[in-house]
């Protein structure tokens, strides 16, 4: 039982601590309104760019509902990641035009597109190398994920108080019995 109170103080600590920092300075996209079970979220280094390139994305992840869930190894010094489009923007609200290829350590890829050379292509995609089955989705969009403002992962934070200085206090009667 006294464990169980360590480890909730250290989650409520660590919460606190890494909620409002952990993406501080990067911004997330995700795909939407596409077919269901295709998911994607991709993360930038700035809010906007007008001549992006493939050092900008930080992460990119796809999942599908056969091939499942695909990370791109985007270390520069791999070339597992290069722009299929020349043209690579984005504003803080959408991705305007773009096209990804990257692959992970298996040689699973994944494509991320929007507006695709100016064509007007959307396009989410993963194959496993193991399996050679393209999964598709073109029906959705690259969107700027909603970012909650500092005053609400503050308010978070605080609102985990009360249950630290209940663990705090189970731990100093346990300590004393």
């Amino acid at each position: 039982m006294r464990h169980l109170f360590k480890i909730t103080l250290f989650s409520i600590a660590g919460f606190g601590l890494s909620g409002a920092s952990s993406y501080a300075g990067l911004y997330e996209y995700d795909w939407v309104g596409g077919t269901p079970g295709y998911y994607g979220t991709l993360i930038l280094d700035s809010p906007s760019s007008t001549g992006g390139s493939i050092n900008d994305v930080v992460s990119l992840t796809i999942t599908t509902p056969i091939n499942g869930t695909i990370v791109a190894d985007l270390n520069p010094a791999d070339g597992n990641a290069y722009l299929a489009d020349s043209t690579f923007t984005w504003n803080s609200s959408q991705i305007t035009e773009m096209g990804i290829l990257g692959f992970d350590a298996a040689g699973d890829y994944v494509i991320a597109a929007q507006n695709l050379s100016g064509s007007g292509l959307n396009q989410l995609s993963g194959e496993l190398a193991s399996t050679a089955y393209d999964e598709v989705d073109i029906g959705g969009s690259w969107v700027a994920a909603p970012v909650p403002e500092p005053g609400t992962v503050i308010s978070g934070v605080l609102l985990m108080v009360p249950f630290g200085v209940n663990t705090f206090r189970k731990l100093r009667q346990n300590r004393a019995q």
